[in-house]
């Protein structure tokens, strides 16, 4: 059984060499369409992840009905005693005022308006772990109904935007992983078939001397699986010297992180292999039944 193995192992790498010698632009072609995928793969989950940070929001503003010493006390108790809470602070209508012209800048007229006009609140600073979408609507859902509460906000249209935006990334790389992994599986396919087509006779004669499918068949699939290997590890290579040279300077422009990381590599390549199983017994099969048929 051992003989046997090494046997379709070593024959099997041997017609892959043979191939590569003579079939070089589609290897190429495949590691090209790999690295298409891991570009694809390091700019969608950057953006994805970015947007998803993005719509962590830490802070939560609580407008209160009035600016009442035994008011701001009461709800700033009940703030208090939240386990999302990492702090609070409250803003009179003064302190507002202040913060607006902060945020405001060189922008006019602020100084000359009223302290009246601006509404107190207190902000709520929660804790990293409930900064989720879900949990600060659920949060803000219970704030709201506290007594001298009159309206909560912590950005929720902005905040809901950016996690549709996380979402749409995300599907859009699923679909784009699954055409780019469709076309790998034929290009594989094809390989293989002419690599079965140049050895014909041979197959042929391993045919009529009693080999079974699977002694013939299986160093063809070793091609596949070669092929496949190869193939992702240049790609891989390109891609981390494409990032290099490229897409480190587009990370420190924009604050995103393109790296595919170490698990992404592994899910990668066993996919690939997998793959190219599939495609090579696939190929070898069509190539049988279509050469008996023949014959």
């Amino acid at each position: 059984m051992t003989t046997k193995f090494m046997f379709i192992l070593l024959r099997g790498i041997k017609l892959f060499s043979n191939y590569f010698r003579y079939n070089l632009l589609s290897l190429f072609a495949l590691s090209a369409l790999f690295l298409i995928l891991h570009t694809s793969f390091g700019l969608g989950s950057g953006m994805a992840s970015f947007a998803g940070s993005a719509a962590n929001f830490d802070k939560i503003r609580v407008y209160l009905t009035n600016n009442e010493a035994l008011t701001v006390k009461s709800v700033q108790d009940v703030l208090d005693g939240l386990p999302e809470k990492a702090e609070t602070k409250y803003y009179a209508p003064a302190d507002a005022k202040e913060f607006i012209k902060a945020g405001a800048g060189s922008l006019s007229g602020v100084d000359k308006l009223p302290n009246e006009l601006f509404p107190q609140f207190i902000e709520l600073i929660v804790k990293p772990e409930y900064a989720e979408l879900e949990q600060l609507d659920t949060l803000s859902s219970n704030i709201a109904k506290i007594s001298g509460v009159q309206q909560v906000s912590y950005g929720q249209e902005w905040a809901q935007q950016l996690s549709r935006g996380k979402n749409a990334v995300i599907t859009m790389l699923t679909i784009v992983s699954v055409l780019f992994g469709i076309v790998g599986i034929v290009l594989i396919y094809h390989i293989v078939s002419i690599t079965l087509y140049r050895y014909k006779k041979e197959v042929h004669v391993y045919s009529l001397v009693g080999g079974t499918n699977f002694f013939v068949t299986m160093p063809f699939v070793v091609v596949a699986v070669c092929t496949s290997l190869v193939c992702s590890c240049v790609s891989l290579i390109a891609y981390l010297a494409f990032r290099a040279a490229l897409l480190v300077s587009i990370e420190e422009a924009l604050g995103l992180n393109l790296s595919i990381g170490l698990q992404y590599v592994g899910i990668f390549i066993l996919a690939a292999l997998l793959a190219s199983m599939l495609a090579g017994m696939v190929s070898a099969a069509n190539f049988l039944r279509t050469a008996r048929s023949d014959a």
